[in-house]
């Protein structure tokens, strides 16, 4: 998660990263370098405020999209890609 969320209202994201073995520092004492699979999660706190319609494409990260599969709260279509190596999320209502 990042200290600092813009308050936005947005209609798409783009969930991509880099490789784990670049983030530097610690975070809450935890070294996110260390860890094999990462996961995003401020997308969480914005989805109080999606609209119908809404789409979040995550760029490979598999283990973040099982995550969001599990924390997300709202009903969503969820359509995977092997050939593009994507998950595309589309909000339902």
């Amino acid at each position: 998660m990042f200290a600092d969320l813009s308050d936005v209202r947005p209609d798409f994201i783009y969930l991509d990263g880099p490789q784990p073995t670049d983030a530097k520092g610690n975070i809450n004492g935890l070294t996110p370098g260390g860890l094999v699979f990462p996961c995003a999660a401020d997308s969480l706190f914005y989805e109080w405020g999606f609209y119908p319609g809404f789409q979040m494409l995550v760029d490979g990260r598999f283990p973040n999209v099982e995550f969001l599969k599990k924390n997300l709260k709202r009903d969503y279509r969820i359509k995977s890609s092997a050939l593009h190596n994507n998950t595309l999320f589309e909000l339902i209502r």
